[in-house]
């Protein structure tokens, strides 16, 4: 509070006066809860600014706002082993009745502050995503691979995207699925990322709301938030006069969704995947999507749906 009030103060925002005649002074308190519906910028907003401005050697002014959100700080130093991926391989997150409770307060400042991170290192997106499902009551299984990540960015401290100028401004996305992968209710997680140029300007990791009853459906839920946003991005680089000359490539490894995507073909499935269905076919049909075809191992989406051995993860953060 004492620093929302400093940067009030310094920024001017009011002034102090004598109340003029006939008129009636305004309360004003401290409201300490959870602020929904606040109008701010979007992550994916800020970075296709940088990347356009990047691109085209326009200059950057760099505007600081303390009164913001404030995670809890870290103290405590520790002699930290360095890992070379954010999480292991096996790794298999589920609920943990039985375990050995955790200071919760402690997760969540962690967590918190994990999650602030993946907005410019999408490498711990994935992993970062998957303990967030534990904040409410995290056990010790749940803390442990929270550590990691720590120690994982303890020795890529200094890992970033890189935006190069002069590159050409063609977005283009990638999409992908883990199926079944959630333990505890087996239902998928989606993942995408769209590129700008030569590097990462849009990403997400996020399990799907529906169980699917197979990898194709899977892929078609995930093909379908992975064209919402390229829907909205496309939206934005045109008022930003960088409108996309043809359909956006949108790469995945699933050709049956890529089929799906192109042929007028009806199936029998349940009300939620067919309107997924009829929705992507209705973004290729409009010329506003492409969906092509890729190998498994140059699909970057990969990153953002399950945990991935060294030599894999380190090609996919470098295509970043």
């Amino acid at each position: 509070m004492d620093d929302e009030i400093a940067a009030i103060e310094r920024n001017k925002t009011w002034e102090l006066t004598e109340l003029p005649n006939g008129h009636k002074t305004i309360d004003m308190k401290w409201v300490y809860k959870t602020k929904l519906k606040e109008t701010v910028a979007r992550h994916d907003t800020i970075k296709l600014v940088i990347a356009l401005t990047t691109q085209n050697s326009w200059p950057i002014f760099k505007l600081d706002v303390k009164s913001s959100f404030l995670h809890g700080d870290l103290s405590e130093q520790t002699a930290i082993r360095l890992v070379g991926t954010p999480t292991e391989t096996s790794l298999k997150l589920v609920k943990d009745d039985n375990g050995r409770v955790v200071n919760n307060t402690l997760y969540k400042q962690i967590v918190g502050s994990l999650m602030y991170l993946t907005t410019t290192r999408p490498d711990i997106t994935y992993v970062v995503n998957a303990i967030c499902k534990f904040m409410e009551r995290p056990k010790e299984m749940h803390l442990q691979p929270t550590k990691r990540i720590l120690r994982y960015l303890q020795g890529t401290i200094d890992y970033g995207i890189l935006y190069k100028k002069g590159e050409k401004s063609n977005l283009i996305g990638f999409t992908d699925s883990d199926y079944a992968g959630d333990q505890d209710d087996r239902k998928s997680t989606s993942g995408y990322v769209f590129m700008l140029g030569s590097g990462a300007v849009s990403w997400s990791s996020r399990k799907q709301l529906i169980v699917t009853l197979s990898t194709t459906e899977a892929e078609l839920v995930a093909a379908s938030a992975c064209v919402c946003q390229a829907i909205w991005m496309r939206k934005f680089l045109e008022e930003a006069h960088f409108k996309q000359k043809g359909p956006t490539i949108i790469y995945c490894e699933n050709s049956s969704t890529i089929k799906l995507s192109k042929n007028p073909i009806l199936h029998g499935q349940s009300k939620y995947i067919d309107v997924q269905y009829h929705f992507l076919r209705d973004r290729v049909n409009y010329k506003e999507i492409d969906m092509v075809y890729c190998r498994s191992e140059d699909q970057i989406a990969d990153i953002f749906t399950k945990a991935l051995k060294l030599a894999t993860f380190q090609k996919l953060r470098q295509m970043l």
